[in-house]
């Protein structure tokens, strides 16, 4: 499990075994286990978990910052509400196998020290 100075820069891909389809402004999303849809395992994303998975894919690896500030934009929301949810969002995924942790660092700082 990451720290809570770690989560917020943990990137994030999606698995790509799912299967997804758009119903009205939602979203519907199948994991598929063993080859099979998993009927039992059916997964409704509104309109902001929607955006979130839209964005992830599974070749490029997105930043729960990222995504939430994506969030913020789009659905005028305050930062600090964007980044918990989306970080909420985003654990709920993974505990599902629907997203995986791709790196779990944080993100350089601006002006690293220099070796000595």
């Amino acid at each position: 499990m990451l720290n809570n100075s770690d989560r917020e820069f943990a990137r994030y891909v999606r698995t790509e075994l799912v299967a997804c389809r758009a119903i009205g402004g939602d979203l519907l999303v199948i994991p598929v286990r063993r080859g099979v849809s998993d009927a039992a395992s059916i997964y409704t994303f509104n309109e902001t978990g929607k955006e979130i998975w839209e964005r992830l894919s599974a070749r490029e690896a997105l930043s729960a910052r990222q995504l939430a500030e994506d969030i913020r934009q789009k659905f005028a929301v305050s930062a600090e509400d964007a980044l918990q949810h989306t970080i909420a969002f985003l654990e709920e995924l993974q505990r599902e196998g629907l997203v995986t942790l791709a790196q779990a660092t944080a993100e350089p700082q601006a002006n690293p020290a220099p070796a000595p």
